[in-house]
């Protein structure tokens, strides 16, 4: 048995060994100005040799601080640019990054990444190896969001892109992305999203198409301002094709993901007017399990944006008029839309899914996971879109539009006016 004196003694070593836990540092601590913070990261196909050109977006302290950056890529005394750009090549993303070491003074650090960036060319071949690298690394965030260009390089991207409103990441995607759900023309996708579709037997995955464009319509213009267009589709781990802004916004009609977006609206000649529209409902239902066929069904409520002619029709038969074609016109758009991706053999809107967890057995037991890229391409879909258009802005009738005016006959020499 203990004594009295004992066992204060222990309870003052327990209590001393529980202050020395707690006023020790972190035993991975690194000192901020020994990281390089990486912002962004583009991954190419080596066209010269077998291998990877890999871009590195780095924050610039020095200019983040307001003071002169001492360096090129907008390095020069009183230089602004908050990032610089080091690209490195190597076998593999791994290898670039051990490289990058031997070219700069810091550590490169991943958690403040905000963007994935694959070229066009790595898409086509398969990007397996390199997304395999992304899910290890342990410091990068599944939040990160991933792009695909087209028609450009991502080192290009990084190289050209001169931004009108300069961003941490100096190329402007965290703004860019806070607006596509505004517009519905561009998927917001994350590494984690990403990940899940990419490793699915059930679906595959998708991103954001991103590329350069000018910044006004002039055709002088400098192609240097980073924009989204469209998804990039992929079967598997390779790039299937691109839908277009419209089609990606079709593509949000049926699985979600935006708040807004706008179609034009024409039918027979007396009507024409933008509807911008949000998603109040949908769903995917297996009609018949045995046919494969399936029912996508869309609740949307609109707004009449803009009429762009003059109307024969007028008041509530106009926004009637306007639903009933607007509806038309999206049940034939997502009929074509499935069709298309029915041609890839790329399911990205979640048939799979709806089929494994309506019809689990059936899934498993005929081994149509087994097959199901092929079996979704002879599959058979019914679109039904029901759309409300309850607002018409701030006015209900459209001013009237100015009317040809008949020509004044000349009036004859003499006369008086």
């Amino acid at each position: 048995m203990l004594s009295k004196r004992q066992g204060k003694r222990i309870a003052q070593a327990a209590l001393l060994g529980l202050l020395a836990a707690l006023l020790a540092g972190c035993w991975n601590a690194r000192e901020i100005d020994e990281l390089a913070f990486i912002v962004a990261v583009g991954v190419d196909k080596d066209q010269e040799e077998e291998g990877l050109v890999v871009s590195f977006r780095i924050a610039n302290p020095t200019a983040l601080s307001g003071g002169d950056s001492g360096g090129p890529q907008g390095g020069g005394p009183g230089s602004t640019e908050t990032t610089f750009t080091v690209m490195v090549k190597g076998k593999t993303v791994a290898e670039a990054v051990s490289r990058l070491r031997t070219q700069i003074p810091r550590r490169p650090y991943f958690s403040h990444l905000q963007g994935i960036i694959i070229g066009e060319s790595l898409a086509r071949v398969g990007i397996g190896e390199v997304i395999d690298y992304f899910e290890r690394e342990e410091e990068l965030r599944r939040g990160v969001n991933i792009f695909v260009t087209k028609d450009i390089t991502a080192a290009e991207l990084f190289d050209r892109a001169r931004q009108k409103l300069i961003t941490i990441s100096g190329i402007a995607i965290s703004g860019l992305l806070a607006q596509a759900p505004e517009t519905g023309f561009a998927p917001v996708v994350r590494l984690g999203d990403f990940l899940e579709r990419f490793t699915s037997p059930r679906s595959e995955t998708f991103a954001p198409v991103v590329t350069l464009a000018p910044a006004t319509a002039m055709s002088t213009a400098a192609v240097d301002q980073v924009a989204l267009r469209g998804t990039a589709v992929f079967k598997g781990d390779k790039l299937a094709g691109y839908l277009d802004e419209q089609e990606t916004a079709l593509l949000h009609l049926i699985i979600g993901g935006f708040r807004w977006t706008t179609f034009p609206v024409s039918g027979g000649g007396q009507i024409s007017g933008d509807v911008r529209v949000n998603r109040m409902g949908g769903s995917i239902r297996v009609i018949d399990p045995a046919e494969l066929h399936f029912l996508i069904t869309i609740q949307l409520r609109g707004t009449l944006k803009q009429v762009h002619s003059h109307q024969s029709i007028d008041g509530p038969q106009l926004v009637e008029r306007m639903a009933y074609e607007l509806q038309r016109m999206l049940q034939e758009k997502v009929v074509a839309l499935v069709d298309k991706l029915k041609t890839w053999g790329t399911d990205i809107v979640g048939f799979g899914e709806t089929f494994y967890r309506s019809h689990p057995r059936v899934w498993f037991q005929e081994e149509v996971h087994t097959n199901w890229p092929d079996l979704f391409a002879q599959s058979k879909v019914d679109v039904s879109v029901d759309c409300l258009i309850v607002e018409t802005g701030s006015i209900i009738r459209s001013a009237p539009f100015p009317q040809e005016r008949p020509s004044e006959p000349a009036q004859k020499e003499g006369a008086s006016p």
